[in-house]
C-alpha cells in the first residue's frame, strides 16, 4: 500500500514513491508527469491490496461455510439450538413459559431495600433463586447477582441445546452476553467505607464485580469456553444486541458454536434513585398497572432482574443439534409486530418505524 510520496522542490527534482518498505525514486521531467507516475502507482498498488484483502476475506468466509456466487457470497443459516432464563415469574424457560400462559405478574414490592421515601417502590424481582444450585459457593460469593443469574440460564441452555463441551472444540465455542448496568450495588457498598474514611478497606474483588463484561467473563471461566468472549453494553437493547453479534460472528467464521444474551441486577439505591430523577419508572402502587406500555395511563417502566440466554449453532456443521434446534420464521416477526399495530394501534413513521419504547413513558401520540 501507498504510504507516503514527496515531490522535490526544485526542478528535475527526484519524486519518492514509498510503498510498504520500499522506497522508489524517479526523475521526471516537469511536475505533470510526476503527479501522473504517482497517481499511477497509486492505483496500482491499491488494486493489488484490495484483491488481496478480497482473497483473504474470500477464505475466511469459506472456513464460515459460505459459497461464492459471482464474487457475492451466501451465509449458511444458523439456528438456535438452546435456550435457558432466569426471571422474575420462573428461573428456568419452562417455568417461565408457564406463568407466561397464566397471565402471572413477576412485579412486587422492593424487598432489597427500604423503599418508604421512594417514589417507585415495585419492581420485578428474581425470586427463589438459590445461586449454590448452580455453582460453587465460594466463587458465588465472589459475583454479582446479574453474574450468577447469567451462569445458571447459561447452564440450562448447554443442557437444552444438548452441546457436549468434552468432544466439542473449545476453542471454536465464543460468548457474548452483555450487562447494561453492571455492579451498581458493589460500588455503593465499597462508596460507604470510602465515605467513611475506611478506604483501606475496600473489598480487593470490588473491580471484577463491578464491571459489565464479567457476566461473559464467569460463563466463559464456569464452563471453559475459550472462543471469542465479548460483551455489548447498549442499555435496553443490550440483550437483543449480544444475540445480533454472536449471530454474525458465526458467520463471520470466528466461531462454530456462540452462548449469547443478556444478564441484569440493577435493583439498589442509586439506580432507582436515578431512573426516578428522570421520572422513567413506574410511579404506580398496583403491579397489575405497573408495567402497560402501550396503555394510555403508562406513566413508565418497571425495574427488573434476569438473565435470557441463547446457544447458536453453524447449521454446515450438519451436527444433531442443529437439525432439531428452534426454527425461527422471520415472517412470523412481521405477522407478530403487525397484530401488536392492530391491537395496540401503536403509531409508525414514513418508513414503517415502529414509534414506542419498551419503557412506556408517556409521549404524545400522533395520528
Amino acid at each position: 500500500m501507498v504510504k507516503s510520496i514527496y515531490l522535490g522542490r526544485r526542478k528535475h527534482s527526484d519524486v519518492h514513491v514509498v510503498i510498504g518498505r520500499r522506497t522508489m525514486a524517479y526523475r521526471p521531467k516537469g511536475l505533470l508527469p510526476a503527479v501522473l507516475l504517482c497517481c499511477l502507482y497509486i492505483c496500482v498498488t491499491e488494486y493489488a491490496v484490495g484483491w488481496k484483502t478480497k482473497n483473504m476475506n474470500r477464505q475466511q468466509t469459506e472456513r464460515a461455510g459460505c459459497k461464492y456466487k459471482n464474487t457475492r457470497y451466501e451465509m449458511k443459516r444458523v439456528v438456535v439450538t438452546g435456550m435457558g432464563a432466569v426471571t422474575p415469574i420462573g428461573n428456568s424457560v419452562e417455568e417461565f413459559w408457564e406463568n407466561i400462559k397464566k397471565n402471572t405478574v413477576g412485579i412486587g414490592e422492593i424487598t432489597k431495600f427500604d423503599v418508604s421515601d421512594y417514589k417507585c417502590k415495585l419492581a420485578a424481582e428474581v425470586k427463589n433463586f438459590d445461586p449454590k444450585q448452580y455453582m460453587d459457593p465460594k466463587a458465588a460469593r465472589r459475583m454479582e447477582p446479574f453474574c450468577q443469574y447469567a451462569i445458571a440460564a447459561t447452564g440450562e441452555a448447554i443442557k437444552d441445546a444438548g452441546l457436549d463441551l468434552e468432544k466439542e472444540d473449545r476453542t471454536r465455542i465464543g460468548t457474548c452476553i452483555g450487562n447494561g448496568l453492571g455492579g451498581v450495588a458493589t460500588i455503593e457498598k465499597e462508596h460507604k467505607k470510602v465515605v467513611e474514611g475506611k478506604a483501606n478497606r475496600v473489598s480487593v474483588m470490588m473491580v471484577p464485580m463491578m464491571i459489565s463484561n464479567m457476566a461473559a467473563g464467569n460463563v466463559a471461566i464456569q464452563f471453559g469456553l475459550e472462543g471469542k468472549c465479548t460483551d455489548i453494553v447498549t442499555a435496553c437493547a443490550t440483550g437483543t444486541n449480544s444475540i445480533g453479534e454472536a449471530y454474525r460472528y458465526i458467520q463471520a467464521g470466528e466461531a462454530d458454536v456462540m452462548v449469547a444474551g443478556g444478564a441484569e441486577s440493577p435493583i439498589c439505591e442509586t439506580n432507582v434513585s436515578g431512573f426516578i430523577s428522570m421520572t422513567a419508572l413506574s410511579s404506580a402502587e398496583d403491579p397489575m398497572r405497573a408495567s402497560i406500555p402501550f396503555d394510555k395511563d403508562r406513566c413508565g417502566f418497571v425495574i427488573a432482574e434476569g438473565a435470557g440466554v441463547v446457544v447458536y449453532y453453524n447449521k454446515s456443521q450438519n451436527k444433531p443439534q442443529c437439525a432439531s434446534g428452534y426454527v425461527i420464521d422471520q415472517s412470523q416477526n412481521r405477522k407478530f409486530a403487525d397484530n401488536i399495530y392492530r391491537k395496540h394501534k401503536c403509531f409508525y413513521n414514513d418508513n414503517r418505524q415502529q414509534k414506542c419504547h419498551q419503557e412506556g413513558q408517556y409521549i404524545e401520540d400522533e395520528p
